[in-house]
């Protein structure tokens, strides 16, 4: 029997993760909350271009798969997709503002199986969370 090579993918996983997506829903309603999913899968195609793909994981949650492992690729891709938010929130005209939480972690299945690999980008993913309400949570107290 020919023993089976697995070619090594030099890919990186993203997960992104609205924030505050829950109160666009409960206070505009499903349809705004529709439209800004909408929105932001589209900043994140964009930040993307034509390294990788978009994947709607769950709700709010989306898994961008980039065919890189280079630093300097991960790190333009989420560059891209925070600066998309930034010129969404200054030129869109929407009733609401959109930012996103992200973690990454570069595929390498050698070391980790599918399931630790998704664990591992949620974790970071939600690290860059709470960093983000922590800060904002600061804003607000300070504005109050």
């Amino acid at each position: 029997m020919k023993k089976v090579v697995r070619k090594r993918l030099n890919m990186t996983g993203i997960m992104l993760d609205l924030n505050g997506f829950k109160a666009i829903n409960d206070t505009q309603g499903h349809s705004v909350g529709d439209q800004a999913l909408i929105s932001a899968a589209e900043i994140f195609r964009r930040g993307v271009e034509d390294l990788g793909i978009v994947i709607r994981y769950a709700g709010d949650e989306f898994i961008i798969m980039i065919n890189s492992q280079d630093d300097i690729d991960i790190s333009t891709c989420m560059s891209n997709i925070r600066d998309g938010f930034q010129e969404f929130n200054k030129n869109s005209g929407a009733s609401y503002k959109l930012s996103v939480s992200m973690g990454f972690c570069k595929l390498n299945l050698d070391a980790i199986s599918v399931d630790e690999f998704l664990n591992e980008i949620d974790s970071r993913m939600y690290e860059d969370k709470k960093a983000y309400y922590a800060k904002n949570t600061q804003v607000d107290r300070r504005r109050s």
